[in-house]
């Protein structure tokens, strides 16, 4: 189902267009989609897109999120997520930093996802020295 922008927001649209940060046409129109509908979480890699979704203040989740809570919830195995990241990284499709966060994330052990490896992980990384 397409659902266009309102002809009143439009110029939002384009507002988001001329920035700064400036979007493309698709970000701006599915950050205000997002506002006009009243949906709280977007699916978004483009990291100025993601400051202003949050600066507008909407959730936002990564492509690669999902392809690790995919693993999580048994829908991939590891090494088919592994093998996914391999053809994001021959494309140039995501930076190296993400895809490497990521393949981390996909660690396993006896064959099965462990949350808790991440979870320690992401939490030492904040700890107060």
């Amino acid at each position: 189902m397409e659902v266009p922008v309102e002809a009143g927001l439009m110029g939002e649209v384009e507002r988001l267009m001329r920035g700064p940060p400036k979007l493309g046409r698709a970000q701006a129109e599915a950050i205000i989609l997002c506002k006009q509908l009243g949906i709280t979480l977007l699916l978004v890699d483009d990291l100025d897109a993601v400051k202003v979704a949050h600066r507008l203040g909407i959730k936002v989740i990564h492509g690669l999120d999902i392809l690790v809570r995919s693993v999580e919830a048994g829908l991939l195995s590891s090494s088919e997520a592994l093998s996914y990241i391999e053809r994001f990284r021959r494309a140039g499709e995501y930076g190296e930093k993400d895809l490497r966060r990521a393949e981390k994330r996909l660690k396993c052990k006896e064959g099965r996802w462990h949350s808790e490896d991440w979870n320690k992980d992401f939490y030492e990384r904040f700890k107060e020295p």
